[in-house]
C-alpha cells in the first residue's frame, strides 16, 4: 500500500471516528430508555421540553456532563473496593521498585495465581458489599421479626423470618445496638459470622466450579489425544480442552439418561453423577497429572508499566466476574427463562432420573443437571451448583474469546474483547440474572470460529496472506463444537452456513463466499426458516406477492454458477477447498448423529430421517377438530363432546402469539428499511427495551475497520474474513431472528475482536486515543447498568451473607409459590380425570415436582384460550377447559411483559 494511500485513510478514519462516534455515542444516551438507567430521576426529568420533538440526539447533549457524573455515582456501593483495590496494587508496585528500583509491573504468573486473585476479589467485593450502608441502613442490620415491624407478612412468612433470627442470634451473630420505636430491638451482624458465610455458602461453589473445570479439562485433553492434536500453546490447549470436554460430559450424561430409560432401573442418580466426575480423571490419569502440574508450574512473564491500560482491563474483568459469581449464589433461579426452561428442565431430568422428550439432543442443560443430580433436584445446594455451573458458560465464553483474540492479535491482545463481550448488558443478563444457555451457545460458536480460523490461517504470519495447507484436524474440532452449538440452539445454523462460506472463499475464491450466501436462501426457505412471503409482505406492504418458486430457482442457478466461477478460479486448490468442506461436514455429522438417530429409533423409523426432536410420550394433545390422526400417539388425547364442539375454522382460532412473541423485538415497521436500519434500532433500543436486549454504542463503530490501513495487509487476511463472516451472520440474523439479539450471539465474537483490533491496529495515536475514548464510554455505560441492576437485585446478597436463610429468601421474593405448586401437585394426583394445570405466564414451573406431567398446556399469548372462547360464552369455556382435563388454571400479571 503507498504511503499517500495509507495518509489518505487515515485521515479519514480520524474524522469518521470522531463524527460517527460522537453521533453513535450521544444518541444512544439521549435515548429515552436509555436516559432513564444512566441519569438521576431530577436530571432526566429536567430534559423535558429542552429539545425539539424529544429528539435523542439533542437530548444527549444535554445529557454528556450527567452522564459521567451519574454513571461514577452509581459505582458508589464498590468505592470501598476500588480503593482497596488501588492500595494493593501500590503496594505491590512500591515493592517491586524498592526490590528493582523501577515502578513497573514485572512477575512471573503461574495458573494458581489468577485463581488467587479471583478469589480474593471476590472476598473483597463480598466483604465490602457486607459492610456498606443502601439508604442509610446498614447491610448487617437485623431487626427482631414481629408481627408489628412486619405487617404484610403470612403467618408462614413470619415463622421463617423468626426461626431465621433466631438462628443467627443462637449462634452469636447479632449485636444488640438500639430498638425500633420500642416495637423490636435492632441488632448488628457480626463481621465474624458474615466471613463464616463466605466460607460455607461461597467456597463450595468455587470448589465446585474448579471440580467440574478440571474433570472437563481432562475429558477434553483425552479427546485431543485420540485426535493426534498437540496445540503449541498450553493457553490454546487448556482452553480448547474446556471447551470439547464440555462436550464430552454432556454426551456421557446423555448417554446415561437414554440408559436409563431402557432399563427396569436408573443409572440418572446421585451416586453415578459422583462416579462419572471421579471416573474420568482416573480413566484419564496421564493427562489429570499433566493440569495438576500445568496449574502448579506453568508460567509465563508479565512485563509492563505500571500505568499499562491492560492491568486495568484485567481488573475490571476479574472484578466483573466476581460481582456476578456473588449474585449467582441464591437458593433458586430468579428469571422468566431460567425458571420455566434452563433449570427447569435439567431438574425435571433429575427429578424423573431418564431421559426425557424435551431433553433430546446433547444440551448445555446435561452440565447444569450436575447440580441436581449431585446434591439432589429439591436442595439448595443442588439449585445453587446448577445456577453456578450455568454461570461457568459464560467464563469459558470469556475464555473462548480471550484466546482468539490472544491467537490472532498477538500476546497482548484478548483482555479488551473479552471484556467488551462479557460486559454488554444482554450478556450480562443471563450471566448472573436470567440463568440461560446462551453463553454456553455462544462458547461453543468461538471455538467452532476458532477452530476453522486455526486450520485456514497462519496467526501473525508475515506470510499470512499466503495459501496454507488447512489442518484437517482443526476443521474436525470446528465441526463438532458447531455440531454441539447447534444441538444446544438450532439458531447455530446462521454459524454453518457462515463457516461454510468461508472455508470455501478462503480456500478457493472469494466468489465461493458469495455462492454459499445465495444457496443458504434456498436451504432456509426450503426448510421454512425463511418465510419469503413475509418478507416480500413486510417490504412491499400487506398482500404483496411473490413467485417464490422462481425466486428461489434464480437464487439456486446464480449461487452454483458462483461457486463454479471459484472452482475454475480456485482450481489448482479445489481438491484441498473440497476435502476440508467434508472434513468439517463429516465432523458435524458425528456429532449430530447419535442424538437423531436415538430420535428415529423413539419414533420407530426403519430409515432414519433428520429428527430434531423426541415423540412427546407426556404432554397431552387436545384436538380441536376431528382432522387429526391420533392412531399413532403414545400420550394422552383429549376431544370435546359434541354439545361444546369448537369451530376450528373461527377466525379467534388461526394462532398470533407467534408474531406477537417474536415481533416485538423488532417492531412492525415495513419497508426494506425494517431490515437495513435493523442494527442501528437494536442497539438503540427503538423498538424494544430491557436490560436483555441492551447492547453498546461501540457496536456501530466496527464497519470503520474499512479505513484502517493494516486491515488491507497480508497479515490481516483473517480479520478481512472475520469482518466479512460477521457481516454475513449479521445479515442472516436480519431477516431470520427477529431482532432477537441472542438468536445472533455468535456474531458478537466478531465485533469484540474487531473492536480490540481497532484499538491494536490503529494507524496513529490520535485514532486510537478517540478509539479509546468511546470504548471507554461504553463501558462506563455497561457498568452503569450493571450497578441499576444490582441495585434492583441487593437484597438477593443475604443469602451469601448468611444474614437469611433460603426460607427466607423465599417468602421475601415468592411467597406463594410453594402453597401452589403443593395445591397443584395434590389436585394432579386426586383428580385423574382431570389432571392438568392450565398455565397463563407465571414463573412457577421450576416449583413443580415433575412439571411436565402436570402442566398440560402452557398459554402465554392466549391463542388456545382465544379459541376456547370463541363465542365469548365463560360457561362453554369452562366445560371446554374440564373436558380436555384442566383441574386447574394459574396466571399471573407478569404475563403482560409478553401479552398486555
Amino acid at each position: 500500500m503507498q504511503n499517500q494511500t495509507i495518509k489518505i485513510l487515515s485521515i479519514a478514519l480520524f474524522v469518521s471516528l470522531l463524527l460517527w462516534g460522537t453521533y453513535t455515542f450521544v444518541y444512544y444516551i439521549g435515548v429515552p430508555y436509555h436516559g432513564a438507567v444512566f441519569l438521576s430521576d431530577a436530571t432526566f426529568q429536567s430534559l423535558q421540553g429542552l429539545c425539539p420533538e424529544n429528539g435523542p440526539f439533542c437530548r444527549g447533549a444535554y445529557s454528556i456532563f450527567s452522564f459521567l457524573v451519574d454513571s461514577i455515582v452509581r459505582l458508589k456501593p464498590l468505592l470501598l473496593y476500588v480503593v482497596c483495590s488501588l492500595f494493593i496494587f501500590a503496594g505491590f508496585v512500591g515493592w517491586r521498585a524498592f526490590k528493582t528500583g523501577q515502578f513497573a509491573v514485572r512477575w512471573t504468573l503461574r495458573p494458581w495465581h489468577i485463581l488467587l486473585v479471583f478469589v480474593g476479589s471476590l472476598w473483597l467485593i463480598f466483604t465490602v458489599l457486607a459492610s456498606i450502608s443502601f439508604d442509610g441502613v446498614s447491610q448487617r442490620r437485623v431487626i427482631e421479626p414481629n408481627a408489628n415491624i412486619y405487617r404484610g407478612a403470612s403467618a408462614e412468612g413470619l415463622e421463617r423470618l423468626i426461626n431465621n433470627f433466631e438462628d443467627l442470634q443462637n449462634a452469636g451473630c447479632l449485636t444488640p445496638v438500639g430498638t425500633l420505636s420500642n416495637t423490636a430491638n435492632v441488632y448488628n451482624m457480626s463481621m465474624f459470622c458474615i466471613q463464616g458465610s463466605f466460607i460455607t455458602r461461597v467456597i463450595p461453589m468455587i470448589a465446585m466450579v474448579l471440580l467440574v473445570f478440571f474433570v472437563l479439562m481432562v475429558a477434553g485433553r483425552c479427546v485431543l489425544s485420540w485426535l493426534k492434536l498437540r496445540p503449541d500453546k498450553l493457553l490454546t490447549e487448556a482452553v480448547v480442552s474446556l471447551g470439547i470436554g464440555a462436550c464430552a460430559l454432556i454426551a456421557i450424561l446423555w448417554f446415561l439418561a437414554v440408559l436409563s430409560a431402557q432399563l427396569p432401573f436408573s443409572l440418572y442418580t446421585q451416586i453415578t453423577g459422583w462416579i462419572v466426575l471421579i471416573a474420568v480423571p482416573l480413566v484419564g490419569f496421564k493427562h489429570s497429572l499433566y493440569w495438576l502440574k500445568k496449574f502448579h508450574n506453568a508460567t509465563w512473564r508479565v512485563e509492563l508499566p505500571w500505568y499499562h491500560v491492560s492491568l486495568l482491563l484485567v481488573w475490571l474483568l476479574i472484578s466483573y466476574l466476581a460481582l456476578n459469581f456473588l449474585t449467582v449464589i441464591r437458593p433458586f433461579p430468579i428469571g422468566w427463562d431460567d425458571l420455566g426452561s434452563y433449570l427447569n428442565r435439567p431438574k425435571a431430568l433429575v427429578s424423573a432420573g431418564k431421559f426425557i422428550y424435551f431433553m433430546s439432543s446433547f444440551q448445555w442443560e446435561y452440565l447444569t443437571s450436575l447440580g441436581f443430580l449431585l446434591f439432589g433436584h429439591t436442595s439448595v445446594i443442588g439449585a445453587t451448583t446448577a445456577m453456578i455451573i450455568n454461570w461457568s458458560a459464560g467464563l469459558i465464553a470469556v475464555f473462548a474469546v480471550y484466546l482468539f483474540a490472544h491467537t490472532f492479535l498477538g500476546n497482548r491482545g484478548g483482555v479488551l474483547a473479552a471484556l467488551l463481550y462479557y460486559t454488554l448488558p444482554l450478556v450480562g443478563h443471563f450471566s448472573y440474572a436470567d440463568m440461560k444457555i446462551d453463553n454456553a451457545v455462544f462458547a461453543m460458536c468461538a471455538f467452532a470460529i476458532f477452530s476453522v480460523f486455526m486450520a485456514l490461517f497462519r496467526p501473525n504470519a508475515v506470510d499470512a496472506d499466503s495459501p496454507r495447507q488447512p489442518d484437517g484436524r482443526w476443521l474436525a474440532l470446528g465441526g463438532l463444537f458447531l455440531a454441539f452449538a447447534f444441538a444446544m440452539k438450532a439458531t447455530s445454523a446462521m454459524v454453518i452456513m457462515m463457516l461454510g462460506a468461508v472455508i470455501l472463499g478462503v480456500l478457493l475464491h472469494w466468489t465461493a463466499f458469495l455462492g454459499v450466501i445465495l444457496l443458504s436462501v434456498f436451504v432456509f426457505a426450503y426448510q421454512g426458516t425463511l418465510d419469503l412471503t413475509n418478507i416480500s409482505s413486510r417490504i412491499a406492504g400487506s398482500g404483496a406477492a411473490i413467485q417464490e418458486t422462481g425466486f428461489l430457482i434464480s437464487f439456486v442457478i446464480l449461487g452454483l454458477g458462483l461457486l463454479i466461477v471459484a472452482a475454475y478460479l480456485g482450481r489448482s486448490r479445489l481438491v484441498v477447498g473440497v476435502r476440508s468442506a467434508v472434513i468439517f461436514g463429516i465432523a458435524f455429522f458425528i456429532g449430530v448423529f447419535p442424538w437423531i438417530e436415538h430420535n428415529n429409533i423413539l419414533r420407530g423409523n426403519f430409515i432414519p430421517a433428520i429428527s430434531f426432536g423426541a415423540p412427546d410420550q407426556e404432554t397431552p394433545l387436545f384436538i380441536l377438530d376431528g382432522t387429526v390422526d391420533t392412531s399413532e400417539e403414545d400420550r394422552p388425547v383429549y376431544t370435546l363432546p359434541a354439545d361444546i364442539a369448537l369451530d376450528s375454522n373461527h377466525p379467534s382460532c388461526t394462532p398470533t402469539g407467534r408474531a406477537e412473541e417474536l415481533d416485538r423485538y423488532w417492531g412492525f415497521d415495513e419497508g426494506w428499511s425494517h431490515y437495513y436500519t435493523l442494527p442501528w434500532r437494536t442497539v438503540m433500543n427503538l423498538d424494544s427495551t430491557g436490560y436483555y436486549v441492551t447492547t453498546i454504542p461501540a457496536l456501530l463503530l466496527v464497519i470503520l475497520i474499512l479505513l484502517f490501513p493494516t486491515f488491507w495487509t497480508s497479515r490481516a487476511r483473517w480479520l478481512r474474513w472475520l469482518l466479512f463472516g460477521t457481516l454475513y451472520l449479521l445479515l442472516q440474523w436480519a431477516f431470520l431472528a427477529n431482532g432477537i439479539p441472542w438468536y445472533g450471539i455468535a456474531m458478537f465474537l466478531g465485533f469484540a475482536v474487531l473492536l480490540e483490533a481497532m484499538v491494536a491496529l490503529a494507524p496513529d495515536v490520535l485514532s486510537r486515543s478517540v478509539m479509546s475514548v468511546f470504548i471507554g464510554l461504553s463501558l462506563l455505560g455497561a457498568l452503569n447498568m450493571r450497578m441499576w441492576q444490582f441495585e434492583m437485585q441487593r437484597n438477593l446478597l443475604e443469602y451469601p451473607t448468611g444474614k437469611a436463610s433460603a426460607e427466607v429468601i423465599e417468602e421475601r421474593t415468592i411467597p406463594y409459590y410453594n402453597d401452589i405448586g403443593d395445591i397443584v401437585s395434590s389436585r394432579h394426583a386426586s383428580m385423574p380425570d382431570r389432571p392438568y394445570l392450565y398455565r397463563v405466564g407465571t414463573f412457577i414451573p421450576y416449583f413443580i415436582p415433575r412439571n411436565f406431567e402436570v402442566i398440560g398446556r402452557t398459554d402465554h399469548q392466549l391463542d388456545f384460550f382465544n379459541c376456547l372462547h370463541q363465542e365469548g360464552n365463560n360457561a362453554l369455556t369452562l366445560a371446554r377447559l374440564k373436558a380436555f382435563g384442566f383441574n386447574s388454571i394459574v396466571f399471573d400479571t407478569n404475563t403482560a411483559t409478553i401479552e398486555r
